[in-house]
């Protein structure tokens, strides 16, 4: 289970009185259309938007009224493992810049 997968099943838990004030949205590369175009429309009064994402929106998202951003700080790059003679991915750290830019 991802870490985003993670933080929307504990929300989902939350009280139904607690869960009725709280717009929770995942954007990731597989997220269907209608989902992200959810993520932008703006929260009503006195509702909390929180946006699960993964680093796709780093450069390409910009979503206006969010007043909070909580990044893991961590992402998934393509590196050549030699002892295997093929690239993988590795999890590693994002760079400052990058933190920077994600918020």
């Amino acid at each position: 289970m991802t870490w985003i997968e993670t933080l929307d099943k504990h929300l989902a838990r939350l009280h139904p009185t607690q869960r009725a004030r709280v717009s929770t949205h995942v954007l990731h590369s597989q997220t269907p259309r209608e989902q992200l175009d959810r993520a932008f429309v703006p929260a009503h009064a006195n509702m909390l938007k929180i946006v699960l994402s993964t680093n796709i929106a780093e450069s390409s998202v910009t979503i206006s009224d969010v007043s909070c951003v909580i990044d893991h700080g961590l992402r998934r790059a393509l590196e050549y493992n030699s002892a295997m003679g093929c690239q993988m991915l590795k999890l590693g750290w994002i760079s400052r810049a990058s933190s920077t830019q994600r918020s």
